[in-house]
């Protein structure tokens, strides 16, 4: 069966060759839509940090460099080299209850989750032309690779480096350190 818009009488090669140019196409979206899902998802994240009222509120993609304010100076959405599909947002002052914890970082999981629904959603009730999808697809799935990772209840690496560079981490797995942590401060109280 071939697709609607490739005519007819096109020659195999003409097919394939446009089949290819497809998938490469899908997969520079699939590369960018990594970059946007981690936006999306980090602007969740620095939402809700602002509406805790943090100062300094600032959203890094492409780096893990703990220190933003070297990559920054003074602007909201900040650029490193690699990795280019992770990212993570600073803030001051650091939650000062378990509260504020949960509840930021919590908000890009939220974000990442509604993208997700959303996409299911167009999907069922055919609300987008099919060819759309070329487009909207990787993009979608890109967010949903986004959603998945933020929400792995462990480290998303088994190695920490030496030189002070962040550990990976999903916003699960820091929610509950924050909760065993939390826990244990009110545990060790004095008795």
């Amino acid at each position: 069966m071939r697709p609607d818009f490739i005519a007819e009488d096109a020659s195999k090669y003409t097919v394939v060759l446009v089949l290819i140019a497809v998938f490469v196409a899908m997969w520079f979206l699939w590369v960018a839509g990594q970059f946007i899902a981690v936006l999306l998802h980090e602007s969740g994240h620095w939402v809700a940090a602002r509406i805790l009222g943090k100062k300094d509120c600032h959203i890094v993609i492409g780096s893990l460099n703990p220190m933003p304010t070297e990559v920054c100076s003074g602007r909201i959405i900040c650029f490193g080299i690699r990795p280019w599909n992770k990212g993570y947002t600073s803030y001051t002052p650091p939650p000062l209850t378990l509260t504020e914890s949960i509840l930021i970082a919590s908000a890009g999981p939220l974000v990442s989750g509604l993208v997700t629904i959303t996409g299911v959603l167009l999907c069922l009730f055919h609300a987008i032309h099919p060819l759309a999808w070329v487009v909207i697809g990787p993009l979608w799935l890109a967010n949903v690779r986004v959603f998945a990772v933020s929400l792995w209840p462990g480290l998303l690496t088994a190695s920490s480096t030496a030189d002070g560079t962040l550990s990976p981490e999903s916003d699960l797995h820091y929610i509950i350190r924050q909760v065993k942590h939390h826990r244990s401060k009110s545990h060790s109280g004095p008795r």
